[in-house]
């Protein structure tokens, strides 16, 4: 049984900046000792480990840098920044099942420099997934995304204030945030609207922050958490779904483009009507 049999237990993070003087493995590292120091576990006890798929950050070289036990179960997943419920449930699941006790989940990323990003490597031939996108002019997350918010703005009439409206509201999370990059600098609907424009019609400010840093948290049976010093984090329940026809970022071949994984993941947890194909809220 999964529900409710795992908590987070600790959370550490480095700083974040552009272009840290640091290797994404040195990162991981300190963000998981910080981890591990605040739910006041020895690494010796770490036997579960989860990541993500883009950074070189390999299993043995953080289990060797920090002095962990034996392993007993490790997994990555992939698809960037949406990967990270998936890589949080399958360490959970691990642990609830009896396979390990003790996990830890990290990512660690140096995205300052763009050259470090995968979409500014394009060849000149293509022969992956690719193929279906970039000859098009699709090269950047962006690019994707930008296709799937001008269907989403003509359907149901939204405008490009309405899309200001998010962002404003995600940059007044970040001017409270002390360890965020914008805190403190506010953004206005003036400051959005005259933005530059990245991938029609998402401009610079529906970007998200290319920045450098690490972030892990530490996860354990509900039974040991409960002996730790911080209040636990239950882990409830998690969801992974993938849709039909879908294409790393986005669902252009499939019946419905705006009926995306997302709609597949809600599915699973129960938290979506088939009957009027809509989220419940």
């Amino acid at each position: 049984m999964f529900k409710d049999q795992t908590a987070i237990v600790g959370i550490g993070q480095t700083e974040f900046s552009k272009n840290i003087d640091s290797t994404e493995l040195n990162l991981a590292c300190k963000a998981i000792k910080l981890a591990l120091d605040d739910a006041g576990i020895s690494p010796d006890q770490v036997d579960a480990l989860g990541t993500f798929t883009y950074e070189e950050t390999p299993e043995f070289e953080i289990a060797r840098n920090l002095g962990f036990g034996n392993l007993h179960y490790w997994s990555q997943a992939p698809y960037g920044g949406g990967a990270s419920c998936a890589a949080i449930g399958q360490v959970a699941m691990a642990i609830a099942s009896g396979i390990a006790n003790v996990g830890v989940v990290w990512r660690s990323r140096k995205r300052g420099d763009p050259t470090s990003r995968m979409w500014s490597h394009t060849e000149q031939e293509i022969f992956d997934h690719w193929k279906w996108s970039r000859p098009s002019g699709l090269v950047r997350p962006v690019d994707e995304s930008s296709m799937i918010m001008r269907r989403y703005m003509y359907e149901y009439s939204y405008s490009r204030e309405d899309l200001a409206s998010v962002a404003m509201t995600l940059r007044k999370y970040a001017n409270k945030n002390v360890n965020a990059l914008m805190y403190k600098k506010e953004l206005s609907l003036d400051d959005y609207m005259n933005a530059r424009m990245i991938s029609d019609p998402l401009c610079l400010y529906d970007n998200c922050l290319e920045s450098d840093g690490a972030i892990a948290i530490v996860i354990t049976k509900l039974s040991l958490a409960k002996t730790l010093t911080n209040q636990p984090a239950i882990i409830h329940s998690y969801s992974q779904g993938m849709s039909q026809e879908h294409s790393l970022m986005t669902d252009y071949h499939g019946n419905n483009p705006l009926q995306s994984s997302s709609y597949v993941t809600a599915k699973t947890y129960g938290i979506y009507q088939t009957s009027n194909q809509k989220m419940l809220m």
